[in-house]
């Protein structure tokens, strides 16, 4: 996982609007957790040596005291044949979980 600080020039600036509208994606969905954190998920499937992969991405953006932001993003990459399997798509929920659940520093 990767954390950045954004600063935002703007007070209601959001460091996911440059997020929701890549290309490719699959199954995209918005939300804000319990903990106030604004998240973006998706998938994009593409190959990888002519194997077919499935990433599984969650953006977590978090509002600071200081006007700006924290953005975790989070990526999961699978083979695509193993997508649907229940044993991966626990693992995935399971991850979710904890990513929205997640507490930043400041």
């Amino acid at each position: 996982m990767n954390v950045l600080t954004i600063k935002s020039k703007d007070s209601n600036g959001d460091p996911l609007e440059t997020l929701k509208n890549g290309k490719d994606r699959i199954d995209q969905t918005e939300y804000t957790t319990e903990s106030g954190n604004d998240i973006i998920e998706y998938l994009v499937r593409t190959k990888e040596n002519g194997t077919p992969i499935t990433m599984f991405t969650l953006a977590c953006a978090h509002k600071t005291k200081q006007q700006d932001f924290l953005l975790a993003l989070f990526t999961w990459t699978i083979e695509t044949r193993f997508e649907n399997q229940d044993s991966y798509v626990q693992e995935w929920n399971k991850i979710r979980i904890q990513l929205q659940n997640v507490k930043f520093g400041r």
